[in-house]
């Protein structure tokens, strides 16, 4: 699994929907200050989180996709 380091400790940090940023309680971020994690591979897995939020259609209603149009005028 790509990025199984971080994906297997991040249902460990203290809050559920730890960003694994700035929460008390993080073990992604103890594991970066601890020399178990390097500290520019988090920051590719969030790159690539980002990445796909920013391309992944907004899910709006029951039909689905929203569909952004340009208004005519």
């Amino acid at each position: 699994m790509l990025f199984s380091d971080i994906t297997e400790l991040a249902p460990l940090c203290r809050f559920r929907d730890c960003t694994h940023a700035h929460e008390p309680g993080c073990l992604v971020q103890a594991a970066v200050k601890s020399g178990t994690l390097a500290a520019d591979r988090l920051e590719r897995w969030r790159s690539l989180l980002a990445e796909n939020r920013d391309r992944t259609p907004v899910i709006s209603g029951p039909r689905g996709n929203k569909i952004v149009r340009k208004k005519k005028y």
